[in-house]
């Protein structure tokens, strides 16, 4: 797995976003595979970057990214590590898509295509770190 840090501003989402298609590159996996995991490595940074951090923090406003297939090649995840506030996303609960549009809840509709796109979906919050770990099967 390869590690790399990034300010946690959505502003550096191209510098994310050229990490993770790098270490795409000349895999076997479909586009239709690839644009699952951008999007959701996106929903996920944008999520950290916006929310993550408040107003003061001594370690800084970054997160550390690894990502690569797993030591038994069947999966290709990503890890997302920050020292934002402790927040699980995946304890919403998702939309209901049977209210209308006008009526529901702002929120959570990012995280529920991460659920779908995805076949391996983890959090957990471990020495002040928030670690989520999104991973597609190969």
């Amino acid at each position: 797995m390869k590690i790399q840090n990034f300010p946690a501003q959505i502003e550096h989402w191209e510098s994310v976003l050229e990490f993770l298609e790098s270490n795409l590159e000349g895999s076997a996996m479909s586009a239709k595979m690839q644009f699952e995991i951008i999007v959701s490595a996106e929903e996920i940074f944008t999520n950290i970057a916006s929310y993550a951090y408040g107003t003061h923090t001594d370690k800084g406003e970054t997160v550390e990214i690894s990502c690569g297939t797993t030591q038994d090649a069947a999966e290709f995840q990503i890890r997302f590590r920050d020292w934002g506030i402790a927040y699980n996303p995946l304890e919403r609960p998702d939309p209901d898509f049977n209210i209308p549009f006008e009526e529901r809840r702002v929120g959570g509709l990012g995280i529920y295509m991460v659920k779908n796109f995805m076949d391996h979906v983890e959090y957990r919050y471990e020495d002040g770190c928030n670690i989520f770990t999104i991973g597609k099967k190969l």
